[in-house]
């Protein structure tokens, strides 16, 4: 199945902004445009440490790297990025564990 989107609210430091309602999926993952400039905030609902692996597009010697993985501890919200598009390309793709890791993202640019 295709992976789902994670909207990508664009902030300023003169503007209000909000932020775009989360997206999880499990099953099928996530991806979002990479700018090089963008963050993902990830909210644990749940009482339980969840993973989530930030996949590495690049490769060395023609091997593939492994991903980057993060433990999100039980009841918490993490900001992870950004992400150098040269490693991560333009776009980026987010693996779960659990639906229970909500995603959103937010850029500078």
């Amino acid at each position: 199945m295709a992976r789902v989107d994670i909207p990508v609210s664009r902030i300023s430091r003169v503007d209000v902004f909000e932020l775009n309602d989360p997206v999880a999926d499990a099953v099928n993952d996530h991806q979002m445009v990479n700018n090089g400039a963008t963050l993902i905030l990830v909210e644990n609902t749940d009482a339980a440490v969840h993973n989530a692996e930030a996949v590495i597009e690049q490769t060395v010697d023609g091997q593939a790297v492994a991903v980057l993985p993060y433990a999100i501890p039980a009841n918490s919200m993490v900001v992870l990025g950004p992400y150098p598009r040269d490693i991560y390309g333009d776009l980026l793709l987010i693996n779960i564990d659990n639906n229970n890791l909500e995603l959103r993202a937010f850029s500078l640019i």
